[in-house]
């Protein structure tokens, strides 16, 4: 017997009539979003691995401490430093080779990263 095809999270909803024309609506399974930019700057380790699951890799680079987090299509580095007046580590670089002069491709990933995890 052949393997089912694996679930797809979205489904096209029917052409519907509007009235600047004919549109397609992608429709997910209730509380889903479509892969959108995430920003984890401020975030603490704790935060961070709470919307993005657990990193693929982790190591530590002076002074920062750092999650390596990889979707299907992308990798990025989110750098962890210090804040010295609340004891505790949080985000404040996030690096990948795919990195935007505003950083905004690198967002985009993190959101691929998320989705992800949320379909698994």
């Amino acid at each position: 017997m052949a393997p089912l095809p694996p679930s797809r999270p979205f489904r096209v909803e029917p052409y519907a009539p509007t009235d600047s024309g004919w549109i397609v609506r992608l429709v997910g399974p209730p509380g889903s979003e479509m892969a959108g930019p995430v920003d984890v700057v401020g975030l603490s380790e704790d935060e961070t691995i709470d919307l993005l699951g657990e990193p693929v890799e982790r190591y530590w680079r002076p002074p920062a401490r750092v999650l390596r987090y990889a979707s299907m299509s992308c990798a990025v580095d989110i750098y962890f430093y210090l804040d010295v007046a609340k004891d505790k580590f949080k985000a404040l670089q996030v690096e990948g080779p795919e990195l935007a002069s505003d950083g905004q491709d690198l967002k985009v990933c993190l959101g691929k990263v998320r989705d992800e995890r949320r379909t698994q």
